[in-house]
């Protein structure tokens, strides 16, 4: 028996999750604590069918509230010793908190923190989990310490990335790492010769649809939530509430006085300049943000402009480095100044030497296509270049980050070095593309954990339900005791 813990798994029953729970269980495994997401966790998760289960509500867990019925008493506060071996997730936490804690200052953050590890820490120890199963790369900063701490005591987590465009899952056991069981196709059909048609018809559309300039379908559908009807009505929802707390009035001022105010658009446009495709240029789409996709994956180049800085210190004198803003950056949020965008942030970047941004309107497939090389922390324009046969420099940990031809950038030495055969002609032929898309072919699989994926997979619950357990129950049987 093993005993699991669940962070960050779903309690509508629209997706099945908690029949995958039931179906470890069957299996003789213990659910011992559950972080949940969606309303009706007290019949979901009920006493009758998860005996023993705490469970933890995963804003309350992002608050750090406990969960109800933990004595946290006898919970010893974090030593010197434990904090120091967990330095690099103490830097990563701290920037974590921009997105829940975006108001408070760094002195109480760091308290925040403490009081995390302190709480994780006891619990971990005090039921001594086997397995922690996520419903995707941890990065909500609780879920983040409990994978970090779990690394410290060598227990076993797994994870889910979504990939190729978002309808799909790669299982893995560390983000760092990747999917071990894309790692073993990739070997099994090395040398091979794979050509199109050897792919399913599916992942042949995928290929297809990305020489075609297609806009990426998780793009498509969140430019859907902030444009036309849906947007009319999260206006609207958002002044209601604003009568609701009275807030409008301050609101409407702070709207109106910002109106004659620089912010983010005012400030890009200011800084753009054209690209000029006659030129050797490196092209970098910025990683949005915040979002797991650089905080945790893309480790210290979280920080997009240290990534910038290390390009620009490898560039031949004749080539450029042409940066462009995520399509999406400023729907969400709006065009305020924040913590990722704060204000100077376009000028620093422009005044990098030999760096240019490019206006938004810059058709992104142009750039990919006359470009030497692309950059970028994990994005999916990596993905599409290399769909391109475009060399790409990669400085965190994307699910694509295994493929052949890939530079891995770490430094200046790395990216000089990389440069350096790029200059020399290196390119990565089509066949290694269709060699790497059968084994994606062969790794991944069609799941979901929320709604968005649910929409997207085209499966049903059902079969949801049964992809998962055949992913997850092989886990658990190579967990140690």
């Amino acid at each position: 028996m093993k005993r699991i813990f669940l962070i960050g798994w779903s309690v509508d029953d629209g997706l099945g999750l908690a029949e995958v729970a039931k179906e470890l269980q069957k299996q003789s495994h213990k659910i011992a604590y559950w972080t949940y997401t969606g309303a009706g966790a007290e019949t979901i998760i009920n006493e009758k069918e998860f005996p023993g289960v705490i469970k933890h509500s995963h804003e309350d867990a992002i608050a750090g509230l406990p969960a109800k019925g933990v004595d946290i008493s006898h919970f010893l506060p974090p030593g010197e010793d434990l904090i120091a071996k967990l330095y690099e997730t103490e830097s990563a936490v701290l920037s974590m908190m921009n997105k829940k804690y975006k108001d408070i200052g760094v002195s109480e953050r760091k308290q925040i923190y403490f009081d995390l590890v302190r709480y994780w820490y006891g619990v971990i120890q005090a039921l001594k989990p086997d397995v922690v199963i996520y419903s995707d790369i941890p990065h909500t900063v609780y879920d983040f310490i409990i994978f970090s701490i779990c690394e410290l005591l060598n227990i076993k987590t797994v994870m889910f990335e979504r990939v190729v465009q978002f309808d799909r899952m790669l299982l893995m056991n560390d983000y760092k790492i990747g999917s071990r069981s894309l790692e073993k196709a990739l070997r099994d059909n090395r040398g091979k010769q794979s050509v199109l048609a050897d792919l399913r018809e599916d992942m042949q559309r995928h290929y297809q649809e990305q020489l075609s300039d297609m806009v990426p379908r998780n793009i498509q559908k969140l430019k859907k939530n902030y444009i036309g009807k849906k947007a009319i009505f999260i206006k609207i929802r958002m002044i209601w509430d604003s009568f609701i707390d009275f807030t409008f009035f301050r609101k409407a001022f702070n709207f109106i006085f910002k109106i004659f105010q620089e912010n983010l658009k005012i400030e890009y446009e200011s800084a753009a300049l054209p690209a000029d495709f006659m030129k050797p240029f490196i092209y970098v789409p910025l990683n949005y943000q915040p979002e797991r996709t650089s905080n945790p994956q893309g480790g210290i180049f979280d920080n997009q402009i240290l990534m910038i800085e290390i390009l620009a210190a490898s560039l031949p004198s004749n080539w450029l480095i042409y940066v462009k803003e995520h399509p999406t950056q400023w729907l969400p949020r709006g065009l305020n100044f924040f913590n990722y965008r704060y204000q100077g942030f376009y000028k620093s970047i422009a005044r990098i030497p030999n760096v240019r941004l490019v206006p938004m309107a810059t058709n992104t497939h142009e750039l990919i296509r006359n470009c030497q090389a692309l950059a970028t922390v994990t994005g999916t324009a990596g993905w599409e270049a290399l769909m391109r046969a475009k060399p790409v420099l990669v400085f965190g940990f994307p699910w694509y980050k295994e493929y052949y031809g890939i530079f891995k950038i770490k430094n200046v030495a790395d990216c000089k070095n990389a440069i350096a055969e790029i200059q020399q002609g290196f390119k990565a032929s089509p066949e290694l593309m269709f060699n790497y898309l059968a084994a994606l072919d062969q790794a991944n699989v069609r799941a979901y954990f929320d709604l968005v994926g649910k929409e997207l997979s085209g499966i049903s619950r059902e079969e949801n339900v049964e992809n998962l357990s055949r992913l997850i129950l092989p886990e658990l049987e190579t967990a140690p005791f």
